[in-house]
């Protein structure tokens, strides 16, 4: 099983200038604010009608940020946002706009939660949250999915169908937990729990 390597990630986000990319694919045109390090243009989010620049880029940051609608993030959370693409081919759009190949690492469910345990129990004393499931904070939070991961592994004997799905939701859940995206953290709670009940009463 293999799955991107952050560090490529990491580097794409770099790379990929946000306002080159939307000038490129949504024929976006930028005002830029000559004492400022911020260029302007309108919002290309589908659930906002814009009328005027109210998008803004930072770039210095490569971030952006919409006045209007609060829309923020990344080059990667913009092209989720507008496209309507996964994780995964939003990654493949931006690795062919700058032509570079995607990096890929071997995965192993069993050794990702080992290592997903020995890091929540390294940063145990993080600020409490209530916008987490349960009023949990985030380290809280982080250790009750793991448990309930590993629990519906050994009831499933690490089906790999299971296990392939599994490791999709950790890639999801660390981008919502990057980008605090509280609601999609929720509803991945939601999902699993669900997902364990069906499981149970089959």
């Amino acid at each position: 099983m293999t799955k991107i390597d952050k560090n490529f990630i990491d580097l794409l986000v770099k790379t990929v200038r946000i306002e080159e990319y939307m000038e490129s694919e949504y024929d976006s045109y930028f005002i830029y604010n000559r004492t400022t390090n911020w260029g302007n243009t309108n919002c290309p989010m589908p659930y906002h009608a814009d009328s005027s620049p109210s998008f803004g880029v930072n770039t210095n940051d490569n971030l952006y940020n919409c006045f209007g609608c609060g829309a923020k993030g990344n080059v990667i959370n913009l092209v989720q946002a507008v496209e309507g693409l996964t994780f995964v081919e939003t990654i493949q759009k931006l690795a062919n706009f700058a032509n570079i190949d995607i990096e890929l690492v071997n995965l192993d469910i069993k050794t990702l939660i080992r290592d997903l345990n020995n890091s929540i129990n390294r940063y145990f004393e993080l600020e409490n949250t209530s916008r987490y499931p349960g009023g949990l904070s985030e380290v809280g939070f982080l250790i009750a999915f793991s448990h309930r991961t590993k629990k519906y592994l050994r009831k499933n004997n690490f089906n790999e169908k299971d296990m392939q799905w599994i490791d999709s939701v950790y890639q999801d859940l660390e981008n919502k937990i990057n980008s605090n995206d509280f609601k999609g953290i929720n509803d991945l709670w939601k999902k699993l729990s669900d997902m364990m009940r069906s499981k149970h009463h089959a």
